[in-house]
């Protein structure tokens, strides 16, 4: 994301070239017409002025089209970068609420952050591991349960378990 001298210096740069641009439409079109000695008429070269005149705002159109396209690019990037944040502070919010079906709500949240956003992927994927890991139940040294028997997490964390271990999996296609 561009600073804000980078965006005063653009600023003034841009200022500069339409200044150029208005100083050429308004002086240049005379040295580009050829003289009364080549027999032109005061109508003609006043034509021949003009189509230039008309050349020049033309490009200057095109050049504030292509700055405009420039502009819109950026601040689409911008306001995508901002979506991205406040779709992941409002999941995080959600993984400390007190009900489960929020937190899976906030790890689903999280889950499709990693998919829209591929540079938030390992971020999301290290929430994720750090939530289970937090919020786990720490192991008991008891007797292990027999091979049959099936291990029962909580809603929330089972959820994260499995979208941590899909993100791993997409990881490793990728």
């Amino acid at each position: 994301m561009p600073t804000r001298k980078q965006v005063v210096w653009g600023a003034a740069l841009v200022v500069a070239l339409v200044a150029l641009l208005v100083a050429a439409l308004v002086f240049s079109p005379p040295w580009f017409v050829p003289d009364g000695n080549l027999g032109l008429s005061d109508r003609a070269r006043l034509v021949a002025e003009g189509s230039l005149r008309t050349t020049i705002l033309q490009l200057v159109a095109g050049v504030v089209v292509v700055l405009g396209l420039a502009y819109t690019a950026l601040q689409v990037g911008i306001s995508r970068e901002t979506h991205y944040t406040d779709r992941y502070t409002k999941a995080i919010d959600q993984l400390g609420h007190e009900r489960a079906i929020v937190r899976v709500g906030g790890i689903y949240a999280l889950k499709r952050l990693a998919s829209n956003s591929i540079a938030d992927r390992p971020m999301v994927m290290d929430v994720l591991g750090g939530y289970l890991r937090t919020e786990s139940p720490a192991p008991t040294v008891s007797k292990p349960p027999p091979s049959t028997a099936k291990a029962k997490l909580a809603p929330d964390l089972q959820t994260a378990l499995t979208v941590l271990i899909g993100l791993h999996a997409d990881e490793a296609k990728a």
